[in-house]
């Protein structure tokens, strides 16, 4: 019998989300999601049986992009971007495309 995914919350003493996930028992699967004290949306991603898998997004707790590329079972793939805290460039990298399917 194959294990269900499971959506797990935490939740701060004040009543706010922090997280979101989806998981296989303990192991991410899914989309996750993470939140600062103030309520700003920090990371978003995709999981595959623990691997990053698809759009990653992370932003600074001012609220301005801080990482976006994509990930194919845990390894960066095409274009890869990091952001100052002003939400400039500061380096981007390609890798290796996504592998078709």
């Amino acid at each position: 019998m194959s294990e269900k995914v499971e959506r797990k919350v935490i939740i701060s003493p004040s009543g706010a989300t922090l997280s979101e996930a989806e998981c296989l028992g303990a192991t991410p699967h899914g989309m996750q999601r993470r939140w600062s004290d103030g309520g700003i949306l920090i990371m978003d991603a995709s999981f595959h049986k623990g691997d990053l898998h698809g759009l990653y997004r992370s932003w600074w707790k001012n609220g301005k992009l801080k990482e976006k590329g994509t990930f194919h079972h845990g390894k960066r793939v095409g274009t890869y971007s990091w952001y100052s805290e002003k939400g400039e460039i500061v380096e981007q990298r390609e890798y290796d495309p996504e592998p078709m399917p």
